[in-house]
Order: C-alpha cells, then structure tokens, then sequence
C-alpha cells in the first residue's frame, strides 16, 4: 500500500464496510478525524494537521470544540521531542479555546517516524449540505501553502542554491496558511452568509483531492478552469524544481464552496483580503470536468498526495 491516505477503494472495502450495519449518530456533534506521520523529513508537523482538522470543521458550518490526539512514537526517539510536538498542539489548542476531549500514545519497536491521529469535534451537528446544478464553484486561498512550507524546509540548502534566501524563508513561511490565522475560518463564514449551499476544506491530496470530495458530498459533477486554480509563484518554482504536480499538493487552507452568485462572494472575500476566484460551475451527472485552455481532462480518482510520493521517491535515493 502507498503512504498517505487510504485510498478510495480500501477506505470503503476494509474501513467502512464493516460498519456497515452500525448506526450512526446524527444527533451528536460533527466530528473529524486525520490520521498521519509526522515530525520527519517531508511531513507535515503537528499544527498543521490540527490546522487541517479544524478547516474541515469549518467547511461544515460550525466551529471547533474539542480535540482528542494520541501519537505512535518510534522507540528509538527522543522523549523531548514528543514533549515539543505535543506542546505545539497544547498552545494552538489554547489560543483557539479548543478543549481536551484526551491525549496519549504509544512507544512503538516498528515504527521509524511518528504518526498522530487526531479526532476533532465541533461545536453542534453538521448542517444540511446540498447544491444545484449551475451553481457557481468558488475556491478561497492559495493551493499548495502549507505543502510548499514542508518543502522549502526539508530543501532550503539547495534551493538556495537556485532562488534568493527571501524566496526560501518566504515559502517556508507559508505553513502558517493551514492553521486558524489563515483563510478557511473567514472565509467559510462569508460563504455560509452568502448561502453557500455545500463546501470543502483542502488537505491530503491538494485542490484535485478537494475537489473530488466536492463533488461526492453534493452528488453532482463539475466543470472547472485550471487557469483559473489560485496558486503563488513561489509553489510554482518549487514544484517544478522538484517535479511534482502542484494540485496534488497538501493543500489544508483553501476552501472550496458552492454558492449562487460565486462573483459577489468572490468580491466579499477579496474585500477581507481572502484571496477567492470562481473557477467553474457544477453541473447535472458525474462528469468531473477540468478544462486547460482548450485542453479538456477529467478528473482522475483521488491520487497519493505529491509531498508523500516525492518523500517516497527521495527515501528510495537514499538507500
């Protein structure tokens, strides 16, 4: 199996299928849930994937209540670096009046880099989502932010070899785009008021993976402009310093809502400085259409994230 997220396919066949016949809870509180590595090379750190979390419950209408996070740590780690990490959680945790439903872990003999799986809850249950054909499809943010961080971090010697140091430090800098001083929490707010019928945070599997899931919770297909797709110049030039395909990159920090009228929500959003483009519509039927010039493709099943394929890639260098 590849690293990241399960695919699609194993998700349904070996981790919702035998729920199957349990019932769920529609009463209780929203919650969410990311499983990952972290702490390494390559990877995303704590706050990010919490950042992450807390996008998703956004995109649902609510707000973040309560967080439980247990940690896998490898045996052969420091204890103070598991102290670190956790202490980065405790502090966004505290600054975003996020409370403590539990924390823990394990040491394990197996593992070579930490992994965290945390659970988040929101303030109430999700509200209804739906949307319509003709629906205006609107993305708040810059793709690619956070994973561009990851990247300029692990690769800053080199790439400082090939761009200015203020270039690097910049890019670095952005992984503050998935945390809660970035653009989904406003930005879901705005498209709630302006009656945005379904929307979607950015994670693992970049803007393609957002918009893949887009298109499951509302049933419908997509027409979308590639061109179109927000994304800085630093994410450009790095990715193709790397080779990697940007709109698969690790992406928490854009949101992506449907809504009636996308150009006035677009005005509204930049008018808070949110960045915000109408790239597309949604359409009747399941075709996930992404148009590039006049370049038509459809959109592939969700792929494993760039940043983990490319760690993949460097881990086999390595050996």
């Amino acid at each position: 199996m590849k690293s990241g997220r399960l695919s699609e396919a194993a998700q349904e066949r070996s981790v919702q299928r035998p729920f199957r016949e349990v019932r769920g809870a529609a009463a209780l509180p929203a919650s969410v849930s990311v499983c990952c590595e972290i702490g390494a090379d390559l990877l995303p750190d704590i706050r990010m994937i919490l950042g992450d979390c807390a996008g998703r419950i956004f995109s649902l209408g609510r707000r973040p209540a309560a967080v439980s996070l247990q940690i896998v740590w490898p045996a052969e780690e420091p204890e103070e670096k598991l102290k670190k990490i956790m202490e980065d959680a405790a502090d966004l945790c505290r600054r975003e009046g996020i409370s403590l439903l539990g924390a823990g872990g394990c040491v394990s003999l197996s593992s070579a880099v930490p992994a965290a799986a945390v659970t988040m809850a929101a303030d109430g249950p999700a509200g209804e989502s739906s949307a319509a054909p003709g629906d205006d499809l609107v993305i708040a943010g810059q793709i690619g932010l956070p994973g561009t961080a990851v990247l300029a971090s692990w690769g800053r010697e080199a790439l400082t070899g090939r761009f200015p140091a203020s270039f690097v430090e910049r890019s670095a800098g952005y992984a503050a785009a998935a945390g809660p001083e970035g653009p989904v929490p406003a930005a879901a707010k705005e498209a709630a008021l302006s009656g945005a019928g379904c929307m979607c945070s950015g994670g693992e599997g970049g803007v393609f993976a957002a918009l893949r899931e887009l298109a499951l919770k509302t049933g419908l297909g997509f027409t979308a402009s590639l061109r179109d797709i927000p994304v800085r110049q630093e994410t450009i030039e790095i990715c193709e310093y790397y080779d990697i395909d940007p709109y698969r990159l690790y992406s928490p920090g854009i949101l992506l809502a449907c809504v009636k009228d996308g150009e006035k929500l677009c005005r509204q959003l930049c008018g808070s400085g949110i960045a915000a483009v109408r790239i597309g519509k949604m359409t009747a039927g399941r075709d996930r259409i992404l148009k590039n010039g006049d370049e038509v493709r459809w959109l592939e099943k969700r792929q494993q994230d760039s940043l983990w394929s490319f760690r993949e890639k460097e881990e086999r260098k390595s050996k």
